[in-house]
């Protein structure tokens, strides 16, 4: 960028105004997944560490939960709970690659796909911040999707079957 008198020229400044606009509706849409994503692994994660002294005092706390779970066992209960948040968990993470594809503006299809899985999450255990911001993120994604590519580079696939 040439400066004269610290005032840049015309093009230079249509040149950063359009470069700075080209991908920022999906950047923005990628950073609000990734935020969502790191949010919900760290609720599944809390899930996933409850203790047996934690739910025991839960049932004593809450008399119509005891009575739900009177047939139940802690241990059952611990069980299942590992295995919601390890099914959470593994969402997330779809959550946070659509992030990642947002943020590189690439595979909109994939993006879109995964962020509709992240937002289950929403639907299936109520993680409302996270979920608003994958809607919220979707939204934007869809209003942009003229900004990303749906080119897949494959090149390693090729390099490894050549060997």
């Amino acid at each position: 960028m040439v400066q004269e008198g610290n005032v840049l020229k015309e093009d230079e400044k249509n040149n950063l105004i359009k470069s700075s606009k080209k991908l920022s509706k999906p950047k923005i849409a990628g950073v609000l997944l990734i935020l969502a994503a790191i949010l919900s692994i760290i609720t599944w994660g809390n899930y996933f560490l409850i203790d047996e002294e934690t739910i025991e005092d839960f049932r004593e706390e809450n008399p119509k939960y005891k009575e739900a779970t009177q047939n139940i066992t802690t241990k059952e209960i611990i069980e299942s709970q590992k295995i919601c948040s390890t099914i959470g968990i593994i969402i997330s993470i779809f959550l946070l690659l659509a992030g990642i594809f947002s943020l590189k503006a690439k595979m909109l299809i994939v993006t879109i796909v995964f962020t509709l899985t992240g937002i289950t999450l929403f639907i299936l255990r109520m993680l409302i911040l996270p979920g608003v911001l994958a809607i919220v993120a979707i939204v934007i994604i869809i209003l942009s999707r003229n900004e990303f590519t749906n080119e897949i580079n494959l090149d390693f696939i090729k390099k490894f079957y050549s060997r």
